[in-house]
């Protein structure tokens, strides 16, 4: 797909997006529990390791202190080890409301006993908020959590409770869910619709944080064990940050998927190559970067050994950027195209060692295609 295909297929979808969800941000839905990025789960089940953000809209009817207490089970996987179900310390819960823009506490000396005490069988309480709103007012919070990647039951997941002062519970709210335990072949695309019956599937959600958190990939390789495989699914945007690939993965696209970028911010690379990980069959270019200020597409860093092998990697600011350090990097069988430059290998004394062959690297700016500081430099790779 052309980069000017992919932007306009990109912008609709984001278009689409924005129209069909602006209802849900805007008014009242209706006392209960929302997943709202994403706005649903792929068809086998939101993965095991998934970011989630929900909304919570309640209504309180009491001028006097109310209780907003979040709950998850305490256990979310068969083994006889006990994994909660909510990643531990992956919670964040917002303390504004959405429709009212009231003020909320998490610090209220009450609220931890007062949620504890309503804590139900086999469920763990995560964290929650205090309100005092006029009586009879409706209002939402939101919150995310990221699901623990040994989860594999499916059941209830968050309960919300509504508590009043006097630890009544005024109102319960549930959200059940299946989840998609975590395997040795994971999948990630942009959004559940892209899914299709792939499983486990990542996808993006609403956030844009360091690491990549905020992206379906991040979560992915957070989730899997090394050695496992990470396949694109269709052509994927990353976000403004740069996506940490820390784990002795291989990230594919086979048998089509693109690694690409929606936005403007155009200052970090798009992948960081931290660990003994291969990179293989994708086609990567800066989307929509302006003119003359484009992203990095790989930047490797790593003690241990990397192979980026039958890519496309096209129109980056380095199609290729290595930090000297101890593993060895290995680039074949790639088409780098269109760059500032095809492979910029750093200066240093690290004892890791760049062996580039069967490349075609052609047309990245202005020779030398591939520099090597002290190391030297070449200005052509090419098979066939």
């Amino acid at each position: 797909m052309s980069k000017s295909l992919r932007f306009a297929t990109v912008i609709a979808f984001l278009l689409i997006a924005l129209f069909s969800t602006g209802a849900v941000f805007s008014q009242s839905i209706g006392d209960g529990l929302y997943l709202i990025s994403p706005e649903e789960c792929p068809v086998q089940g939101c993965a095991a390791g998934q970011r989630l953000h929900y909304r919570v809209e309640f209504t309180i009817n009491t001028s006097s202190a109310s209780y907003i207490c979040i709950y998850a089970p305490a256990d979310g996987d068969t083994s006889p080890d006990i994994h909660p179900w909510a990643e531990p310390g992956s919670e964040w819960l917002s303390l504004t409301g959405n429709l009212t823009g009231t003020g909320y506490s998490d610090t209220d000396s009450n609220l931890a006993s007062l949620c504890n005490a309503q804590t139900g069988v086999s469920e763990e309480y995560l964290m929650g908020a205090t309100a005092v709103l006029p009586t009879g007012t409706t209002d939402q919070l939101d919150f995310g959590l990221t699901v623990n990647a040994a989860t594999d039951l499916d059941g209830s997941g968050v309960v919300i409770r509504i508590i009043d002062s006097t630890n009544v519970v005024t109102a319960t709210h549930s959200l059940p869910m299946t989840i998609s335990e975590t395997t040795t072949t994971a999948y990630v695309a942009e959004a559940p619709a892209f899914c299709g019956v792939a499983s486990p599937c990542f996808v993006n959600t609403a956030v844009d944080d360091p690491n990549g958190i905020g992206t379906g990939l991040r979560d992915a390789v957070r989730a899997v064990d090394p050695g496992s495989e990470i396949r694109l699914l269709g052509d994927y945007p990353v976000k403004d940050h740069t996506v940490l690939i820390d784990k002795a993965v291989t990230l594919t696209g086979n048998p089509n998927g693109s690694l690409t970028y929606a936005g403007s911010s155009c200052t970090d690379p798009m992948l960081l190559v931290t660990a003994g990980a291969t990179l293989q069959d994708l086609a990567i270019d800066d989307g929509t970067c302006p003119a003359g200020t484009p992203r990095t597409l790989v930047k490797v860093n790593s003690a241990e050994d990397v192979h980026i092998e039958h890519n496309t990697l096209t129109e980056g600011k380095y199609g290729v950027q290595i930090i000297d350090n101890t593993g060895d990097i290995t680039v074949a069988f790639n088409e780098i195209l269109d760059n500032q430059i095809g492979i910029l290998l750093g200066s240093g004394n690290g004892s890791g060692q760049l062996f580039a062959y069967a490349n075609n690297i052609i047309g990245n700016g202005s020779p030398p295609q591939v520099y090597c500081y002290s190391s030297g430099s070449a200005d052509h790779n090419y098979w066939g």
